[in-house]
């Protein structure tokens, strides 16, 4: 028979009972990086924004003659929303694999950090056993926000393309 454990003086604890707080603020920590990736797109995406804006005022003529020769507000519509969709797919992509390459240096650069700074980074925590988990459902999350902000974004610039009246445009030329 196996000795109570309080007369042994020790007692057992699960890992949540030990280190609750320790999950509870990575949980926090990791919906927080979320939040301030969604702000960073949002700002990106409003340059974007500016400079889809910018791209149909220097497209004016172009768009004037491909109306003239018969294509209709929704080609010129989806022409310039594929624009967009491009931009948004060639972020994604150099971003996805900038952000798995830093994932994958982290623990290596946080040596390096700490060795550098001279002072510990993980002080008072296990941080040193946690390793990098780069998952697929949060890099689909930020993918997803990005593109759709970039098609949300992209829709007023081509929506004006579409309101240009070929006349008005190419009177002046």
């Amino acid at each position: 028979m196996l000795p109570h454990l309080d007369t042994v003086g020790l007692s057992a604890g699960t890992w949540q009972g030990l280190f609750g707080s320790l999950y509870v603020f990575l949980r926090q920590f990791k919906n927080m990086l979320f939040l301030i990736l969604a702000l960073l797109i949002g700002v990106a995406a409003f340059n974007l924004v500016s400079s889809m804006v910018m791209f149909v005022q220097s497209r004016r003529d172009d768009v004037a003659v491909l109306r003239t020769l018969g294509s209709s507000s929704p080609q010129v519509l989806c022409s310039f929303l594929l624009i967009g969709l491009a931009i948004a797919l060639v972020g994604v992509v150099v971003g996805g694999f900038l952000a798995w390459l830093i994932g994958l240096a982290l623990p290596t650069l946080h040596v390096w950090v700490s060795n550098l700074l001279g002072v510990s980074l993980s002080d008072g925590f296990l941080l040193h056993r946690i390793t990098v988990d780069i998952r697929a459902d949060d890099w689909l999350r930020v993918a997803a926000l990005a593109i759709g902000s970039v098609l949300v974004g992209s829709a007023y610039p081509a929506w004006r393309a579409t309101q240009l009246e070929p006349s008005e445009v190419l009177r002046d030329e």
